[in-house]
């Protein structure tokens, strides 16, 4: 494999190969060789730089297709990549896997975005970890001159959290298409359930924020076989058993009553839902049907027209 490097606005060198370049020292010039690797990100709101796992093809073009992947409660984003650097090859993305270390991020401050402070007062929004994403996003766009301005979102168990929210709550983004996948609980855009299981109490409280939401290309992912209500890592607080006894009837359940209140409201709706057969709470077993759809969104699950109920 022949390697190459990009100059962007930041003076970049050649790391040394083009693969098993997982390391980078603080306060080293950021170099992103094809092959995988990671970076450190800092971001001006977080007292400690992120770190990045990357999967870069060889001649990516400045228009090809960014994915940025989101871990799940064990916090290894390393591992993320690598499941899903076969894919990354096959489809040609570049794929972004940002870490979000415990000591530093809570489940409040990961999985639910980090819009409350530890006193669970509402933040500003560019405090969420929510902003992260498209701020890294335009980074890496700037380093590698690219000229691709979307970018997909993905995110597995507690990074589906995370996604789902995103969406939400988001108040701007440059994501064409996210996908949360084997999502294990949710905040449901009904006002008559309090936050973070639903919006009452949020900072979401208009209609126009909600249909915002809803004109968002979201798929929900789920794998047949996430079925186990016992897993240690299920949120069984009674707010999340409401929502299901585990996370397949959990997403079936966000999902309907997702379109049901865009029904009501008469808003268009362009959320989609997909099931994987023979998979269950995997992010290796999700990381392929969602790099597909990502390839190649199909129309038969991104309906994006008013509901009957509204015509």
């Amino acid at each position: 494999m022949r390697c190459r490097h990009k100059l962007g606005l930041l003076w970049v060198l050649l790391l040394t190969g083009c693969d098993a370049t997982d390391s980078l020292q603080s306060g080293e010039a950021i170099s992103l060789a094809p092959g995988r690797g990671s970076f450190l990100y800092p971001y001006p709101f977080f007292e400690q730089p992120l770190t990045v796992w990357y999967y870069l093809p060889d001649n990516f073009p400045p228009d090809g297709r960014v994915v940025i992947v989101m871990h799940g409660v064990k916090r290894n984003a390393h591992t993320y990549r690598d499941q899903w650097i076969s894919h990354a090859r096959r489809f040609h993305f570049l794929v972004l896997a940002p870490r979000f270390p415990a000591q530093q991020f809570s489940s409040r401050g990961y999985h639910q975005g980090n819009m409350q402070d530890a006193q669970g007062r509402f933040q500003p929004e560019r405090l969420w970890t929510f902003t992260v994403i498209d701020s890294l996003f335009q980074y890496v766009r700037r380093l590698l001159q690219l000229t691709t301005n979307r970018f997909a979102l993905y995110g597995h168990s507690a990074g589906g959290q995370f996604v789902h929210r995103y969406a939400l709550f988001r108040s701007s983004t440059q994501a064409d298409l996210l996908i949360a996948a084997n999502t294990g609980w949710y905040t449901l855009p009904r006002w008559d359930i309090t936050y973070p299981y639903g919006l009452k109490g949020s900072p979401l409280t208009r209609v126009d924020e909600v249909a915002r939401a809803f004109q968002r290309r979201l798929i929900v992912l789920l794998g047949e076989k996430d079925t186990d209500p016992q897993d240690p890592y299920l949120n069984n607080a009674p707010e999340a058993r409401a929502q299901g006894p585990h996370r397949l009837a959990r997403g079936l359940y966000f999902y309907q009553n997702a379109r049901q209140q865009a029904d009501s409201l008469g808003l268009p709706f362009c959320w989609g839902l997909q099931t994987v057969p023979e998979v269950g709470h995997s992010n290796r077993g999700m990381a392929g049907p969602a790099a597909q759809l990502i390839a190649f969104p199909p129309d038969s699950i991104m309906r994006c027209g008013k509901s009957a109920s509204s015509s």
